[in-house]
């Protein structure tokens, strides 16, 4: 899920807005809410780990299963991994134009390359976490399929529960084509291991490239120890996007 060190380029302007659009109110109709996806930056990071405290964890099942809110060792090995790739100056934030530092969205969003590595973690949920992506990634062979050497690729995509219902979700996934073109890419990929974000993502365009369910997985990859009844009921999407 990591790979070789990889910089963006200098010149192109850091943050950019990559995308606007506006929504009507759910609670009052007289009033538009207008919405910008950009570049998360290091000024962004408390309100963006707040915010994959609070809605991703508790929503993405994967992390469900392995229980990834139970101690603080855990949410803070989760912190850093995220602060590690918005240091990279990929990943997106959504917020509102009225209201700068109020988080509504974020995907971490970062670029993979031919020569990437997978990282090794000391906690083991977050291992475990990363392990699945990096397995469907490798098995569906990515870059080889696509003819690139980068990708750009993700670990979480989630929207506030405050403002789900606005499509902001999709709003963001439609954010990557101006970023990837941005920096010369030419797809995008994301696993998606909710139904809900399966939508979305389809919402936006992207297409199936490979499927499994967890419970194969799980047997793939050591000392992934899920519940049987669980696993069985999730399949874990591998969606792309071509953008040139």
């Amino acid at each position: 899920m990591s790979g070789e060190l990889w910089h963006r380029d200098p010149k192109i302007l850091y943050p950019t807005v990559w995308r606007e659009f506006e929504r009507q109110s759910k609670i009052n109709k007289d009033v538009i809410h207008k919405f910008q996806i950009r570049d998360a930056t290091t000024d962004d990071i408390p309100q963006i780990l707040q915010h994959m405290r609070e809605n991703f964890l508790v929503d993405e099942p994967l992390c469900k299963i392995l229980n990834a809110t139970k101690n603080a060792e855990i949410l803070e090995a989760f912190d850093s991994f995220w602060i590690s790739k918005i240091k990279e100056k990929t990943a997106l934030v959504c917020t509102l134009d009225c209201n700068p530092k109020l988080v509504v969205g974020v995907n971490i969003t970062f670029v993979s390359t031919v020569n990437s590595t997978v990282p090794r973690f000391e906690c083991e949920v977050l291992q475990h976490f990363t392990d699945v992506f990096s397995y469907m990634d490798k098995t569906a062979n990515i870059f080889e399929i696509f003819q690139t050497d980068k990708i750009l690729i993700a670990a979480g995509l989630s929207v506030d529960k405050n403002f789900r219902g606005y499509g902001i979700g999709v709003e963001i996934l439609l954010a990557r084509k101006a970023l990837c073109k941005a920096l010369n890419i030419c797809v995008t990929t994301t696993v998606f291991t909710s139904v809900a974000g399966q939508i979305v993502a389809k919402r936006a365009g992207f297409d199936l490239l490979f499927e499994k369910q967890l419970s194969e997985i799980r047997q793939c990859i050591p000392g992934l120890d899920l519940p049987n009844d669980i696993s069985h009921s999730i399949v874990i999407q591998l969606m792309f996007l071509k953008i040139l």
